[in-house]
Formats: C-alpha cells, sequence, structure tokens
C-alpha cells in the first residue's frame, strides 16, 4: 500500500507527498531492498516530473528552483543536475524572447541547436514553450500598439520556430514575468562553458562577436552548498533506518529522504 502511495505521488510530482510516504516505509522495512534500492530513484523522479510540469508551462523559474530544491537533498544525482543544465541553457533563451524588441536570428538559432543537442527527445517541449512565450511577448507589443515591433518579432519567430508558427499569433498580453530567472551559479557557469566549446567547434573562423555564447545572464546572489542533511516534513530527522537507503542508493543520489523546502537562491541580471 505504501509502495502504491509513493509511487503515485513521484509520478504526480510530489516531492514532499512522496516523502513522507517514503519514511513511513523507511520505518516499516528499514533493510528492505525496496527501501534501500528504490525509494531513494522514486523521491529523485518525484523531483524531476515537479519540475518537468513547471517547466512545460512556462515555469522555468520554478522549474529551477525546484531542481535546485531536489539536488539540496539528493547532491549526487546526475539526473537533476543534467535536468538543471539543461533549463538554465533554455532559461537564457527565455530571458532574451520575453523581453525582445527585436531578435539576432543567427544567435538565437545557434543557441536553439546546442538546446537541442542537449536535450534530445526532449527539445520539443522546450521549443513549444520558447514559442509560447515568444507569442506572449508579441501580444505585449500590440497591447503597446506597437505593431511594427510586434511584426518583426512575428518574422523572426516564424523562422526559429517554424513548427509553432500559428502558435505565435495566440499570445496573451501581460502573463510574462519581469523577474530575472535565479539559477545556481555553478550551474550556470558550467553550461556557458559547455554552450561555448559547442560553439568553437561549430565555428572556428568566426570572430569572438560572432561565436554563439549562452552565458548566464543570471548570479545567484548566494552559493549555498547542496546540504547533505534531510528531514521530514514536519522538520524531523528521519529515522536512522534512511541511512541504508542513503548506502545502497548512490545512483539516485545517495540522500535521505526530505520535505522541507530550503532557501531559494536570489539572482539579478547583470
Amino acid at each position: 500500500m505504501l509502495k502504491e502511495q509513493l509511487e503515485t505521488k513521484a509520478a504526480a510530482g510530489d516531492p514532499k507527498g512522496a516523502s513522507t510516504v517514503a519514511s513511513a516505509l523507511i520505518r516499516a522495512a528499514p533493510d528492505s531492498v525496496y527501501v534501500t534500492h528504490d525509494v531513494p530513484q522514486i523521491l529523485v523522479s518525484s523531483w524531476v516530473h515537479l519540475a518537468k510540469t513547471e517547466f512545460a508551462a512556462g515555469r522555468v523559474d520554478d522549474a529551477l528552483k525546484t531542481l535546485a530544491e531536489g539536488r539540496r537533498h539528493f547532491s549526487k544525482s546526475a539526473e537533476l543536475k543534467d535536468l538543471e543544465s539543461r533549463y538554465v541553457a533554455a532559461g537564457d533563451i527565455y530571458d532574451r524572447l520575453s523581453s525582445a524588441v527585436t531578435i539576432n536570428l543567427k544567435d538565437t538559432q545557434q543557441s536553439l541547436e546546442a538546446l537541442r543537442a542537449q536535450a534530445a527527445d526532449e527539445y520539443e517541449v522546450a521549443a513549444q514553450m520558447l514559442a509560447q512565450t515568444l507569442a506572449d511577448r508579441i501580444a505585449d507589443e500590440r497591447a503597446a500598439d506597437r505593431g511594427t515591433v510586434a511584426d518583426k518579432l512575428l518574422q523572426s519567430g516564424q523562422k526559429l520556430f517554424p513548427n509553432y508558427s500559428a502558435l505565435l499569433n495566440r499570445g496573451t498580453a501581460g502573463v510574462l514575468s519581469n523577474t530575472p530567472i535565479a539559477v545556481d551559479d555553478k550551474v550556470a557557469d558550467a553550461t556557458a562553458h559547455s554552450q561555448n566549446a559547442d560553439s568553437a567547434v561549430k565555428d572556428q573562423t568566426a570572430s569572438d562577436g560572432a561565436n554563439t555564447k549562452i552565458a548566464p545572464s543570471r548570479q545567484a546572489s548566494s552559493d549555498e552548498a547542496v546540504g547533505d542533511q534531510a528531514t521530514t516534513e514536519g522538520g524531523q530527522t528521519v529515522p536512522d533506518g534512511a541511512s541504508n537507503a542513503k548506502a545502497a542508493g548512490s545512483q539516485a543520489g545517495n540522500e535521505k529522504p526530505a520535505g522541507d523546502k530550503g532557501t531559494d537562491n536570489k539572482a539579478e541580471r547583470q
């Protein structure tokens, strides 16, 4: 019964609920294979599912905060780290599109291609989200009676997102936030390094100004270390049996289930 509850909450993207059920499982059978091997992986998946849902809805900031929080509890999870890196790259493009009055087609196209290489099969989710973001920006410009600007953005968007041309005409004015996306500056630096390396391989003869660089436009105001201590929903330390899950669950992140949220990193655009 508890196993089904755990898996259901994880699939629904409910890390807090999943952690509470996991704690009950650990107390009931601390040495079981399911607890030591499967539970850590399932808890990681709860953070992944929540972040993906937020990202697809255009809530990039929330998705990045979710992944940062997940990594505080599962600091060694490669899945969380890789997803966070992709969302940082997508977040940089999101920032450009959500505030654009004109678009550098070459640079943006190269950034999208780099994102495609990272995201693979999940690229279309990001592309649709970004197309919707641009559609909302176009709607903002039309609402402000800046039709010429809106028309140029639309033309650029049709070249960048040919699969979502119709979507570009269905934006909603006033829904975009001007708040910079908060990211872990270490993840942002790593993403920028990776993207710059990709650009150098693609265009070795281009000048510095022409090279594609996805440089982080946000920097965390505080760089908190990823915490290793986990607590239950009520703030109490998870029972000692969780250490067994930590030892056997190294592939999922070697950490105990946690229910409390940590302090969010705050960021501001440079």
